[in-house]
């Protein structure tokens, strides 16, 4: 199991059973959508180029920013002065 499966598993694993996209390929749809703005970050461009519905992209992007922000307190570090 991935750190962020580890830290997150609430956030990618549902209590019904219901399957999801593996969390790598959740981690893929968002990154890009992460990484650019405007038309560039579209939720229908990106559906095309994964292959998955809209509301398949929406939802991952959602839950990768969940699973980083309940990360990022633990893991971020700011450099020290010396």
């Amino acid at each position: 199991m991935g750190r962020m499966e580890a830290t997150a598993g609430d956030i990618f694993y549902l209590a019904s059973g219901r399957p999801q996209l593996f969390v790598r390929v959740q981690l893929a749809i968002s990154l890009p959508r992460f990484g650019h703005y405007n038309n560039a970050a579209s939720v229908i461009l990106t559906a095309h180029t994964f292959a998955v519905s809209a509301g398949s992209v929406v939802k991952a992007t959602q839950r990768v920013a969940a699973a980083i922000l309940l990360w990022e307190a633990a893991e971020t570090r700011w450099p020290d002065a010396t």
